[in-house]
């Protein structure tokens, strides 16, 4: 688990950094560019924790070399051994930071279990930051030159860009190199409308995370205390809240990579598209964190077989992909139990999606809400001791007296959230704002900044959930 110190994030520092970088990017001469990029994207993973640089450094050199050789090589079994050596490198780092704690825990309850004294030790290790998040596109990167769908990189300036580019290095999107690498070969001179859309973007990213999801934070943390006592409904709430908190929270930095990239010209890939309006728990997992679901289902999903080998084949192979999915997510159990669920969901839901007597559709968003919400008790607990809890607790909840001060936060909170969204579904665009008349517009632009520097000024904002990850 990554320490509190190294996940908070100071906004206006942060800020400050990025208009340096996007000054000096634009006073510089063309060739110049990606390695400003390059040292701003060091730089600011360096201040996260610096000992962590040189990971991504061999991450980024290694699947450079790897694919070099790659796209030379013609023997099938000497490419098969430099994909290997790829994955190799990438993954064994990853579990050990990530996974190698939780299977000692575990061996070791097995092995006391069969009267054995003999224990692993249990290391005091740091998670570094974003390496769930760039192993994978790297891992990509390789199978897609092993399967020659892509062309390697042109440069390590390039391929190294491409991996830290820091807009989207912490926490995503998850970028395909025929997407992004293209546009960090060819990058252009800062233009007005990209500044325009990048900085608007930013700043309603930042609302939602800081504004709508901090708000939600200081009512569900309250919720998963393990030394707070809560009533059953404050429970029921605490959990709803965290739903808009995590969403508002990881959509928010998603906008907020987006914007920062576009303001240098560089498309990411849309991460979400209103999942809290699904209507089926199949659609939700193609609004929420797309670009991990594409991932999912390009590199693990078909290769296990896809739909291609018969019914019961594809609903184990979809099962499958979400166990991982679950197990990409966290080194405990409850993000394993998190991830079966999900694929048990799914399905329940190819099974009897064209057999159920069919529901109005605000009935089928509310239902799938309430199960989406359900699951993210066992994504937040620290314990499956702690979700059960939780989950007995809200099956009382209405046989207990139903007054609680969470009503008025989850009733602002989730009601902007849903407004927002079908705002965003109705305009087909984040930036909704744009199409209302320019007084308007600069009327909410200006409410917006002045809230957003009364309510960070003062105080240090939560930390963004999938820093962790």
């Amino acid at each position: 688990m990554i320490p509190v110190e190294l996940m908070l994030f100071n906004s206006f520092v942060f800020l400050g950094f990025f208009i340096v970088t996007l000054v000096i990017y634009q006073v510089v001469n063309s060739k110049a560019r990606k390695l400003i990029l390059l040292l701003a994207s060091y730089s600011f993973y360096a201040v996260w924790d610096w000992r962590f640089l040189p990971l991504l450094m061999f991450s980024s050199v290694l699947d450079f070399t790897t694919g070099k050789l790659l796209w030379k090589e013609q023997q099938e079994k000497k490419r098969k051994f430099l994909l290997a050596l790829s994955l190799t490198g990438n993954l064994l780092p990853l579990f050990f930071f990530k996974y190698y704690n939780f299977l000692v825990d575990n061996l070791n309850l097995f092995t006391a279990g069969r009267g054995n004294s003999n224990t692993f030790n249990h290391l005091d290790i740091i998670l570094p930051l974003g390496i769930s998040f760039y192993t994978f596109q790297t891992l990509s990167y390789s199978i897609d030159l092993y399967q020659k769908k892509i062309q390697p990189a042109r440069s390590i300036i390039d391929f190294s860009l491409f991996v830290s580019f820091f807009p989207q290095l912490i926490a995503g999107p998850i970028e395909k190199s025929n997407r992004l690498l293209p546009q960090l070969s060819q990058l252009s001179s800062l233009r007005k409308s990209n500044l325009k859309y990048g900085l608007l973007t930013l700043l309603y990213g930042l609302f939602l995370k800081s504004i709508i999801g901090d708000s939600c934070a200081i009512w569900a943390d309250k919720v998963f205390a393990e030394t707070i006592i809560t009533t059953p409904i404050e429970k029921l709430l605490g959990t709803f809240l965290f739903s808009v908190q995590i969403y508002m929270d990881f959509s928010g930095y998603s906008l907020m990579a987006i914007g920062l990239a576009k303001c240098f010209g560089i498309r990411l890939s849309t991460n979400f598209a209103q999942p809290y309006l699904a209507s089926n728990i199949t659609d939700f997992w193609r609004r929420w964190h797309i670009t991990l679901s594409l991932w999912l289902k390009e590199y693990i999903y078909i290769p296990l077989g896809g739909n291609k080998n018969g019914k019961p084949k594809q609903l184990v192979n979809l099962f499958i992909t979400m166990l991982i999915g679950g197990i990409w997510h966290g080194a405990n159990w409850t993000f394993v139990i998190w991830g079966a669920v999900h694929g048990a969901a799914l399905i329940v839901h190819k099974i009897i999606k064209k057999q159920v007597f069919s529901l109005p559709k605000f009935i089928n968003i509310a239902l799938t809400f309430l199960f989406v919400s359900m699951t993210w008790v066992l994504f937040r607990a620290n314990s499956m001791q702690q979700a059960q809890e939780i989950f007995l607790g809200i099956g009382t909840v209405f046989s207990c007296n139903l007054d609680t001060t969470m009503w008025q936060p989850f009733i602002w909170c989730g009601g902007t959230m849903f407004l927002l969204d079908w705002l965003n579904r109705r305009y087909r665009t984040h930036l909704f704002i744009r199409k209302w008349p320019k007084p308007i517009q600069y009327a909410i632009i200006t409410a917006t900044i002045t809230v957003l520097f009364v309510y960070l000024l003062p105080q240090r904002p939560q930390p963004f959930i999938y820093f962790q990850f």
